[in-house]
């Protein structure tokens, strides 16, 4: 994203195809808006995940909280035992202190947006990913519960 210049200090203009993409396996998480581009306040992250894909487990967040947008697909989103699937253009807000998982019921890919406020999260995924690049001994399950380890991120994954 590029920072405009004249009048309007601090605004940001960017195209749809702007952000960082880094990989989870077969999840392509793309940064959209960091932390540091808005003092903290929120982060907006996309996910695009392949058909059946499972998530990342149950978690929940002690301060964050997330607003989530389907753009194509079917995204289905446990809340406690609760299970809701959302399809493109309908979101669903998820509190701090709610456990919950985001997966992918169906045959084809889902894309959602996250906005997380404030923000921090979305640099779990950037250790996530760069768990797993680096210890390829590690699977998906492992990295994911060495990364909640940091004390740095709002993940608490939930065992069941």
């Amino acid at each position: 994203m590029k920072q405009m210049r004249g009048n309007w200090p601090g605004v940001w203009a960017g195209k749809g195809n702007d952000g960082r993409t880094i990989r989870i396996e077969e999840l392509a998480v793309t940064l959209r808006v960091t932390g540091e581009m808005t003092e903290q306040a929120f982060a907006a992250v996309e996910f695009t995940a392949p058909p059946a894909h499972p998530g990342l487990g149950i978690h929940l967040h002690q301060h964050t909280i997330e607003l989530i947008y389907v753009v194509a697909g079917t995204l289905a989103v446990t809340l406690g035992e609760a299970t809701s699937l959302v399809r493109p253009g309908n979101s669903i807000l998820v509190r701090p202190r709610n456990a919950h998982r985001l997966w992918n019921p169906s045959s084809t890919a889902v894309t959602y947006l996250t906005l997380l406020s404030p923000s921090g999260e979305e640099r779990y995924y950037e250790q996530l990913a760069h768990l797993l690049a680096n210890r390829p001994e590690l699977t998906l399950a492992e990295a994911t519960a060495l990364a909640a380890l940091d004390d740095n991120f709002d993940h608490i994954l939930v065992h069941s």
